[in-house]
């Protein structure tokens, strides 16, 4: 089992985590925003399969560090 942080480094870590989930987030909006635009501009062949399976896991990945950050950063350990 993994040691456990003093209370103010896991509060600072909190928030590290829930920056970067936030502008991991942020960065996929502008993606979808620039996504929109190439699809208007070049319809179908515009866009890839790896984008969106890269954008998916990006996504998953935002999620995860936003909730870890909560979770530290509001001291709820089950």
């Amino acid at each position: 089992m993994p040691r456990k942080l003093h209370p103010v480094s896991q509060k600072i870590v909190g928030w590290l985590f829930l920056t970067a989930g936030v502008l991991l987030l942020l960065g996929l909006a502008l993606q979808v925003v620039v996504a929109y635009y190439r699809w208007q501009q070049t319809g179908q062949t515009g866009l890839g399969g790896q984008q969106l399976v890269l954008g998916l896991a990006m996504l998953a990945a935002a999620g995860i560090m936003v909730r870890m950050g909560w979770r530290m950063r509001t001291d709820q350990d089950r």
